[in-house]
């Protein structure tokens, strides 16, 4: 489903989810897409994605995806890839969640950057058909700064660049490195647990 999963008056899908059978989790440390349910109704799984739709793109991306290749019995399933890449931009941002921009990739002699795809509200469509890439903000972080080095995430059909575009200007620090291995146990073991519903 998609809305109805907040906690505004209208939105019921969650009261119905644990009514008519469980929910396993509601609520996730991300942005786009907080309000995300997850359950079972009988033999059936529900993911009771968010109602904007840059939120249920987030959302169906990073978790709907794999649980639809687990349905269909692939095993194992492929790792999101993620790359580094310079910040061509600055923000601030909260720290206590991950966040997810839209970007558009850019490469060039002095290596590959990363813009971001226009405004980047949950409602705003256009950010997600003028991007090529989500931006992993991991959640202890509280702002970029241009030249900054950040982690991205293809989307499908984009092709990682090759060690020689880099030209060695790309040099993660250990910290961002270690919180991009915790970022992604994180998101395993997520995956684990919708995979053991599953099943």
């Amino acid at each position: 489903t998609s809305g109805g999963v907040a906690v505004g008056e209208a939105d019921f899908i969650r009261e119905m989810m644990a009514r008519m059978g469980e929910v396993a989790f509601w609520k996730l440390a991300i942005k786009p897409g907080r309000p995300m349910a997850f359950g079972r109704i009988g033999n059936a799984v529900l993911f009771g994605l968010p109602g904007n739709p840059v939120a249920v793109m987030v959302t169906y991306y990073q978790f709907v995806q794999d649980a639809l290749l687990a349905l269909m019995g692939v095993d194992p399933l492929p790792p999101a890839e993620r790359f580094a890449a310079r910040a061509a931009f600055s923000m601030r941002k909260q720290p206590g969640r991950v966040e997810y921009l839209r970007g558009r990739l850019q490469r060039g002699a002095d290596g590959v950057a990363v813009a971001l795809a226009g405004a980047q509200g949950s409602g705003v469509l256009s950010s997600m058909s003028e991007a090529d890439c989500f931006i992993v903000l991991p959640e202890d972080s509280s702002a970029v700064q241009e030249g900054d080095t950040v982690f991205v995430q293809p989307f499908h059909g984009e092709r990682r660049p090759s060690q020689a575009r880099y030209n060695g200007q790309l040099h993660p620090s250990t910290d961002l490195v270690r919180t991009n291995e915790a970022f992604i146990q994180t998101c395993h073991d997520l995956r684990s647990l919708i995979a053991a519903i599953i099943e």
